[in-house]
């Protein structure tokens, strides 16, 4: 049994063991702490020891006596008939009669072994070194035998990349890792198990008293540029710390060590030591040079570490660096006696060879800075005998000579300085004398120029009264406007132009603060206030363009009236900077107001120019489709008509009487079609012949005596089919009128007459058709005043545009009462906003985009109206609500016709001269039903009735997607007939949903078998979704897998312009056949796509 450690103090080790058993029995059990009897019978813990390495029948283990309040190493042997599962020891009595019975030890961790600095330090020469130390030969042992809480806080330390040491035990033996190795110095690695005091005597003082308060009171401490005078390189150097100490536990809870964490700053303490000593110098009270002299050592006289000695010695008279040598005088020493053979109170720098003279020519030969170095043996001890160092009493190692220069080329004397003998001369200590010298450069320059600033004060003041005068001579007769403006917005000064270009008053009363500003135009008084703010914050120069209240005629144009416009003027603001300080501003102005009224002018005329192009593009795209669609329509129906004779013929010689019938009433109905498509045509040539005349000047009035009803009523008549077809009710009455007069025959021109109201009706109708309510009615009358006003209606007019002549003063009216004739159309079709009434009435104006998408035309036709409207002395106007309908109306000035005695002549004839107001008033056209319903898909006739052709059926089946009724009526009939299999579609947004019904559809998809399909014929202008949207939507759907096949689509088309084919193409579609076409022609298109039919048995 061996004894292994010294007697803890105190008498009560028995209560204290019973405490600690009974309050942490858990926390001992884990621990593997066991409660068991010494030798003598008294209460003991032990723990067991190098349990893997032990015998089968022995172990060792740790043994605590209360009594002697000793540990003792001790061998216990073990009964060999029981494992380790099955050992326990049985508490005293005196702890109860309790009996611990652990089954498990826990394991040890690698800080209980042996071997733990080989195991859990990191890989290092360092820690290598470490390992090598002779531990044995100091208190703390070899490392096997470390208590656990040193060999903890080694592992932490060793691996940590701070500058750590630990002393531990009470002679504060030092453990430190790799980053603490510069710290240690010269006294690294004998360091390794060395007493703090015995390597660091220097310092032990300092921190004999923080060692022996953080062992008392156990709190750690923190002590910030602590300056320590280390010997780490073979002298005494000057350091500076950050430095933290903590106390560390032993494994008895006592004080075991001190834990030292140091990072050094000494460089940045002693950067803003020397930074706050060329910063001092370069802040003289005086510019005065014997000032300045004075002005040097007293900042150097403050800083005694950094200048323990220092010597000024200055030209008696300034010295050229070209012109022969002069005396030097002593302007003063700091650490250095009176009449030392090193600074002389005068000298000649060229002849003298003692002291630092030699040195002081090759500083003025090279106007740098040069040091004199100890090691460099320059720098003689003999030289430096008898300073009174200041600082630490020591004598320098390095001097450093300085020239004093005011510039470049002209040398005011020397500046001879010692530098920090407790510190190596090293970049730091170079670039210190580097600032210092440019730092005194500085100085000098700024003292020497100030006499001669003075005077050239005083001179420049005169030169600069002088420009001022001629400046402000050149300003008062200058073409632009100028101001001075101050930092508080003050009107300081300004030329007279500019008081003529702005108006701005020059009663001195009317100067107050920004008062240069209420004479901007209220909407740009922002605009040029922001740009005065920012040439005033970011003193920068501002160009800003700005409206003035001022008013200025421009020259006539067809874009301006006789109205006065706003003065334009540019500005040009500059920031009166000094010193780095706006003071104030001053400005430029011009006016520009000519040149922006051409610009307004130039970018009107190029936007109209622009319109204009877009818009006769525009219409020549709308005529085009326009006439090519009835040409499509014609050319079906004469197909038609064609194969009808053809079957006619056959059915002459066969036995089918009915089937004449049919042929006779198709070839009628085509011939209706042909006559309605080429009165459409007419109408949008007679409005192209319109519109050249009016655009040419050639278009006139021609008055007859005529009955406006007539004209009327034949103009109704003319529409009576489309009634019918489209299911329109269609009523007349006579308009109640304020001032209203009868009325029979007038002069007037009833060609012009009829044109406005065609033009209305056929919007009417237009509009009405797609309605659930399709009803329109016609009202007339007459008024003896100008703008009749109809009672219960507020018709707003269209304001003229120009005045026009009054025609109805020439002859050819007659003498006849001035009167006005009134007429207007009311539909029941979606109404109008009023944004969009607004619209009306120009040239290829709509109410909305809209409008064309959905019901076509080119916004023509009211313009028209309205021009003729008012080349007759009248106006045109409307009245409309949203979802309620429209009431476009109509006036013309006349002059009532005798009413016997006309005779009449030319397209006015009999047809119309005897229809009254009575025969207009009578005119009816009734609904057949309630509603017009929907296009439906249609199926073609079986091939047993039609046989007349001899040629092969096509067999395809075929989607056409058109919305005009006519042309797809007509072609799928001329389909049918080729053996096709047609359904039809009358816009986009119904060719989709057709898709998904048909077999193109992914039959994953698809619901039920689905309706067959081969190709899609697809007109591109259409309402709801036109065909170019519905081609790209059928191809992502291909993309998409949702369609089973590439599925041809062939655009069928009235817009045939090239570009317009490319269009086609890059949305999707295969083939493109322009209107007017043959279904011959159209079969050999699909064909040559590769078309093939989905049913093959001759049964489409």
């Amino acid at each position: 049994m061996v004894n292994s450690s010294t007697t803890a103090q105190g008498d009560n080790g028995l209560t204290d063991l019973e405490r600690l058993v009974d309050s942490y029995p858990a926390c001992l059990e884990f621990l593997g702490i066991k409660q068991t009897a010494d030798h003598n019978g008294q209460p003991a813990l032990s723990i067991p020891l190098d349990l893997e390495s032990r015998s089968e029948h022995q172990s060792w283990q740790a043994v605590f006596s209360a009594g002697s309040r000793t540990w003792k190493l001790e061998k216990k042997s073990l009964p060999a008939d029981l494992d380790d599962h099955d050992r326990s020891d049985t508490q005293h009595p005196s702890f109860g009669d309790q009996v611990n019975k652990s089954k498990d030890k826990p394991d040890r961790s690698f800080l209980d072994r042996d071997d733990w600095a080989t195991l859990l330090l990191p890989c290092s020469d360092h820690v290598k070194l470490f390992r090598e130390t002779d531990w044995r030969a100091t208190s703390l042992g070899a490392l096997h035998t470390w208590p656990k809480n040193l060999r903890s806080a080694t592992q932490i330390m060793l691996a940590d990349c701070r500058a750590v040491a630990l002393f531990w035990g009470p002679d504060r033996l030092a453990i430190y890792n790799e980053a603490y190795v510069p710290l240690a110095g010269h006294n690294h690695p004998a360091l390794f198990g060395a007493p703090f005091q015995k390597l660091w005597p220097e310092i032990w003082e300092d921190f004999a008293d923080q060692f022996d308060t953080i062992e008392r009171t156990g709190h750690a401490t923190i002590t910030s540029d602590s300056v320590m005078y280390l010997d780490r390189h073979a002298y005494l150097e000057e350091t500076w710390f950050d430095i933290s100490l903590a106390p560390v536990r032993d494994d008895m809870g006592d004080n075991g060590g001190i834990l030292n964490t140091a990072q050094e700053v000494t460089r940045q303490v002693l950067l803003d030591r020397r930074m706050k000593i060329t910063n001092s110098i370069a802040a003289p009270p005086d510019l005065r040079i014997e000032s300045i002299w004075q002005h040097i050592l007293g900042v150097l006289e403050m800083n005694e570490k950094d200048a323990p000695m220092a010597i000024l010695y200055a030209f008696e008279e300034s010295l050229d660096v070209t012109s022969s040598p002069s005396t030097l005088k002593l302007q003063g020493t700091l650490g250095v006696p009176p009449d030392h053979v090193a600074a002389p109170q005068e000298a000649d720098l060229q002849r003298a060879s003692n002291g630092f003279f030699p040195t002081l020519r090759r500083v003025k030969i090279s106007c740098e800075p040069v040091v004199l170095r100890r090691e460099d043996s320059n720098l003689s001890d003999t030289l430096l005998e008898g300073f009174s160092w200041r600082g630490f009493g020591e004598p320098c190692t390095d001097v450093a000579a300085i020239p004093l220069l005011a510039s470049e080329d002209y040398l005011l004397g020397f500046l001879i300085v010692g530098l920090n003998p407790r510190r190596a001369f090293d970049k730091d200590h170079h670039q210190f004398v580097q600032e210092l010298s440019r730092q005194l450069t500085a100085v000098l320059a700024s003292a020497l120029s100030f006499d001669q600033a003075q005077k050239r004060e005083a001179r420049l003041s005169q030169e600069l009264a002088d420009s001022e005068r001629r400046i402000r001579k050149m300003a008062e007769v200058a073409p632009v406007g100028m101001i001075d403006i101050s930092a508080e917005g003050m009107l300081a000064w300004a030329n007279p132009q500019y008081y003529d270009i702005t108006g701005h008053p020059t009663n001195p009363k009317a100067l107050y603060e920004k008062s240069f500003i209420d004479a901007v135009h209220e909407e740009d008084q922002e605009k040029g206030a922001a740009a005065c703010s920012k040439a005033f914050d970011e003193q920068k120069v501002v160009s800003v363009a700005v409206r003035l209240k001022k008013k200025f005629r421009p020259p006539p144009s067809m874009f301006n009236g006789p109205d006065l416009e706003h003065t334009w003027i540019l500005g040009n603001v500059y920031p009166n900077v000094e010193s780095g300080v706006t003071k104030g501003l001053f400005a430029c102005i011009t006016d520009i107001s000519q040149f922006k009224w051409a610009e307004l002018v130039q970018a009107r005329s190029a936007e109209a120019a622009k319109k204009a192009k877009r818009l006769q593009e525009e219409f020549i795209d709308f005529t085009s489709h326009e006439m090519r669609n009835p040409l499509s329509a014609i050319t079906q129906c004469a197909d038609g008509i064609c194969s009808s004779i053809a079957e006619y013929k056959s059915a002459l010689h066969g036995t089918q009487p009915g089937r004449l019938q049919d042929i006779i009433e198709d070839n009628t109905e085509a011939a209706r079609t042909i006559l309605m498509c080429c009165a459409h045509q007419r109408r949008i040539v007679d409005d192209i012949l319109t519109l050249s005349k009016l655009d040419s000047m050639l278009l006139s009035i021609t008055p007859v005596p005529v009955q406006p009803s007539a004209v009327v009523l034949a103009a109704l008549r003319m529409f009576e089919a489309e009634f019918l077809s489209n299911d329109i009710h269609v009523d007349t009455m006579a308009e109640r009128l304020e001032d209203d007069v009868d009325f029979d025959w007038v002069y007037c021109d009833p060609t012009r007459l009829t044109q406005i109201f065609v033009n209305l009706l056929t919007n009417a109708i237009k509009f009405t058709r797609t309605e659930p309510k399709r009803s329109i009615t016609i009202h007339f009358g007459a008024s003896a005043s100008h703008r009749p006003k109809a009672v219960g209606r507020n018709i707003q007019w269209f304001p003229t545009g120009k005045s026009r002549p009054d025609l109805t003063v020439h002859p050819e009216w007659g003498f006849g009462e001035s009167l006005y004739v009134y007429f207007a159309v009311t539909d029941t079709g979606r109404g109008l906003e009023q944004d969009e009434t607004t619209r009306l009435f120009n040239r290829f104006a709509q109410a909305s985009p809209r409008t064309h998408v959905q019901y076509g035309g080119s916004g023509l036709g009211l313009f028209i109206s309205r021009e003729l409207s008012e080349m007759q002395g009248g106006e045109i106007g409307v009245e409309s609500r949203k979802g309620e309908g429209s009431t476009f109306a109509y006036y013309i000035k006349a002059r009532r016709a005798p009413t016997s005695g006309i005779t009449l002549s030319g397209p006015e004839s009999s047809a119309v001269k005897n229809a009254s107001t009575e025969d207009l008033l009578s005119f009816r056209v009734h609904r057949r039903s309630s509603s017009m319903g929907k296009a439906v898909q249609a199926r073609g006739v079986s091939k047993d009735e039609e046989k007349p052709s001899k040629e092969p059926l096509a067999k395809f089946h075929i989607l056409l997607v058109e919305d005009n009724l006519v042309n797809q009526k007509v072609l799928r009939k001329q389909l049918t007939k080729a053996g096709c299999t047609v359904d039809v579609a009358n816009h986009g947004i119904e060719a989709l949903e057709y898709l998904r019904k048909s077999t193109a559809w992914d039959a994953a998809n698809r619901q039920g078998p689905g309706t067959d399909l081969d190709v899609v014929l697809m007109d591109i202008e259409m309402p709801v979704m036109d065909g170019l949207t519905c081609t790209k939507k059928i191809r992502e759907l291909e993309q998409q897998g949702l369609l089973s096949q590439h599925l041809n689509v062939v655009a069928i088309t009235a817009n045939a312009r090239a570009e317009q084919v490319v269009i086609a193409r890059e949305a999707g579609v295969d083939d493109v056949l322009s209107k007017p076409f043959r279904v011959p022609e159209l079969i050999e298109r699909m064909e040559a796509l590769g078309v093939q039919s989905s049913k093959t048995d001759g049964n489409p």
